[in-house]
């Protein structure tokens, strides 16, 4: 049986560049043939990427680099362009299976995602190779719990956002690669949304009597965005090794980086810290759902509480046309938000900390 978390938002935004295109322009999108504002599922991962270390124990989290030798140098407080750490780490990279880059000793030529304890313990073997009479042998008689332990061990982030592994010249290293347990959609606007400039002027402190020092341009939008993301929950169980715990660790920090978190891109320019007016969570076992089609005819009024109300009545019509009725919902909704409810709606009202408990609980309970 299937075990899904469906999370949707409605979150409005005053004029912002949170994510930009390769020109410095705000992101967009045609859909229903009209241009939205686009936030990329990238960005918005990052932001929540962010989030999770801030409230999280760093030995719970990944990293990702290509500099090898210098990721365990840091770990047993070594120089990274030791020549005999060198050769260490080009062993342990040969017992592991990953690709090294040729042009550059020490560096992996793709970009390596593992957990803080899984770094820790390949610096643990480094350091017992760097100190024995024969640094090959000892690494080659760890090669299979290097291997075990690079699939296993999982932190958090790697749990939710998978892992690409590329492979060595040999064929190996791919086995590394780990599926992920959430799916993003790239947030777009419910309304139409046209990027707008803002010309600005800076003058010259020393000659204020010559017009302006530089003169600029930057592109912006500002628009109410419908996100949306699901959580496999049984994928996420998998990848945390079957630990209930960690399984709700996970959850209940995701739930809340997905609410609290938002891309910075030129935040010092705009100042878009908004917060979402309204958040459904709806547990599935059937499949994921997007309820964007509620958003295919563009909302000019009323913007957020006519944006809920499309939602639910979307969620509604699936329901009813299909038979793929939730196994659970759980909702909070700021004061504009609930002029799209009714009174008994409201009564079922949640606050974010309910709603992450009361979300965590219900699937652990199903697991």
């Amino acid at each position: 049986m299937g075990l899904f978390i469906d999370i949707h938002a409605i979150q409005t935004l005053p004029p912002a560049n949170l994510n930009r295109d390769e020109n410095g322009r705000p992101k967009t999108s045609i859909y229903g043939g009209v241009p939205r504002m686009r936030v990329s599922s990238q960005a918005w991962k990052k932001a929540i990427r962010d989030n999770f270390r801030d409230t999280l124990d760093t030995g719970r989290l990944g990293s990702r680099s290509r500099e090898f030798t210098k990721m365990i140098a840091q770990r047993i407080n070594r120089d990274p362009e030791d020549e005999h750490l060198l050769k260490v780490t080009g062993e342990l990279m040969k017992a592991a299976g990953l690709p090294s880059d040729k042009n550059r000793p020490g560096s992996t030529s793709a970009l390596q995602f593992f957990g803080e304890q899984q770094w820790q313990k390949l610096a643990q073997y480094a350091e017992e190779a760097y100190g024995s009479t024969d640094p090959k042998k000892s690494v080659a008689s760890h090669r299979t719990d290097i291997k075990k332990l690079l699939d296993s061990d999982r932190s958090i982030d790697i749990a939710f956002f998978g892992r690409m592994s590329a492979s060595s010249d040999k064929g190996t290293g791919s086995e590394y690669v780990v599926d992920a347990a959430s799916q993003f959609a790239h947030a777009i606007s419910v309304n139409r949304a046209d990027v707008e400039n803002d010309y600005y002027a800076a003058v010259d402190d020393c000659d204020n009597t010559s017009g302006a020092g530089m003169i600029g341009e930057t592109g912006y939008l500002s628009a109410t965005l419908y996100r949306y993301a699901c959580v496999d929950v049984n994928l996420l169980n998998r990848n945390l090794g079957y630990d209930k715990e960690a399984v709700r660790l996970a959850l209940s920090t995701f739930l809340n980086a997905f609410a609290l978190s938002l891309p910075s891109g030129k935040q010092n320019s705009f100042g878009h810290q908004t917060l979402p007016s309204f958040i459904e969570t709806v547990i599935r076992t059937d499949r994921p759902i997007n309820l964007v089609e509620a958003y295919e005819k563009p909302v000019t009024t009323d913007t957020i509480p006519t944006s809920v109300q499309r939602l639910l009545e979307q969620q509604a019509d699936y329901q009813n046309t299909y038979g793929l009725a939730a196994a659970d919902t759980f909702t909070m909704a700021d004061l504009n938000a609930r002029k799209a409810m009714g009174k008994e709606q409201q009564e079922t009202l949640l606050t974010l900390p309910q709603l992450v408990t009361e979300t965590t609980s219900t699937v652990i309970k199903a697991l």
